[in-house]
């Protein structure tokens, strides 16, 4: 009796963890790439929340001096299965309320999130974005592709406001020191992440649908 209410047991647990499984590398159909209302607010309060929880705590537990972008390991994480116009307009949003809680430039992050919203969703041909262990396979080049941006347009500001005429004084050594501390650090937290935001994201369309 004990023996069959353990085979039972047993079933049940592995028919659940091969859904599970399943949901994460096969999605059925297209409606992990439609906007819902639910979406567009998980969107939001999960820009706010990670955003305070990177400067809260990540401030203090830098590797190599750097501290991820939450906000762009989110970004990615959803753009990845969003057509290009969705994708876009949550990259909008998201980098809005950078410039406006912690840029010194109303507009730079806007356009940067924007832009690599867009370049993500382009990207993510049609197996990427539904089975989701594809969408692994172009993360790390596109952290590695924003924090270049990034950092190439920080140095175009700076040079503007103080008038200097070396963008970079050394390159290579920028790159060891900046950029891949950064782009690995971000791969760290997207490994942490990614499992738990499509889990909530699935969960949440594809009723009321938007666009």
């Amino acid at each position: 009796m004990i023996k069959l209410r353990k085979q039972r047991l047993e079933s049940r647990l592995n028919k659940r963890l091969n859904k599970v499984f399943s949901s994460l590398i096969i999605d059925s159909s297209e409606s992990v790439s439609k906007i819902t209302k639910g979406r567009i607010i998980y969107i939001s309060l999960s820009v706010i929340f990670l955003l305070i929880i990177q400067e809260a705590v990540f401030n203090d537990l830098r590797i190599f001096n750097a501290k991820p972008n939450m906000a762009i390991v989110f970004l990615y994480t959803i753009s990845v299965v969003l057509h290009v116009r969705p994708a876009m307009f949550a990259g909008l949003f998201a980098g809005l309320y950078v410039d406006i809680m912690y840029g010194r430039y109303l507009g730079v992050y806007s356009l940067l999130f924007m832009l690599f919203a867009a370049f993500v969703s382009v990207i993510s041909f049609e197996q990427v974005k539904l089975k989701t262990i594809w969408s692994l396979s172009i993360a790390i080049p596109s952290f590695l592709i924003y924090t270049m941006v990034e950092s190439f347009t920080a140095k175009l500001i700076a040079l503007a406001r103080t008038g200097g005429t070396v963008l970079y004084e050394n390159y290579g050594v920028h790159m060891l020191k900046r950029i891949l501390p950064v782009t690995l650090y971000d791969v760290i937290i997207f490994f942490i992440l990614f499992v738990p935001i499509r889990l909530i994201w699935d969960k949440l369309g594809p009723k009321y649908e938007i666009f």
